[in-house]
């Protein structure tokens, strides 16, 4: 069974990388963890991101691939990355450099997903607006 599309949304000034953080949830009502995950050379997690006000919204400007090690979290963390959105915590973190995404006054759209073992496809996206600083020192 494939699990739900989960989306999260925020913005960024251009020029910083966004960290997105969320709490990804299985079929069964649990949370991912990393042994759920199966691929090959620990990279099961590819992600694709567009520039959904560009010329081309429908075709990728980055993509790649995420080793699970590294972004997914057999614990739910509650560090300062997830600032207070709940008690629970997320689950997955990656950081996005900021040169894969869109410039000022676009808005970003990631893509990621993942096979699991015993629930399908996992997918979820997140959207980020990327927005321009009116002062360059700032």
């Amino acid at each position: 069974m494939p699990s739900k599309l989960l989306t999260i949304r925020g913005e960024v000034f251009e020029g910083c990388n966004p960290v997105v953080v969320a709490r990804i949830p299985t079929a069964d009502g649990t949370n991912l963890v990393r042994g759920d995950l199966n691929g090959s050379s620990g990279q099961e997690i590819e992600f694709s991101i567009y520039d959904l006000d560009g010329d081309t919204p429908g075709t990728a400007i980055h993509t790649g691939t995420l080793n699970k090690t590294a972004v997914i979290f057999d614990t739910l963390q509650t560090d300062g990355y997830w600032d207070s959105e709940d008690e629970f915590g997320y689950n997955f973190r990656h950081m996005v450099t900021s040169s894969q995404l869109a410039g000022d006054g676009h808005r970003s759209r990631i893509e990621y997903g993942a096979s699991t073992s015993s629930f399908g496809a996992a997918k979820w996206v997140a959207e980020i607006d990327i927005v321009g600083r009116k002062d360059a020192t700032q």
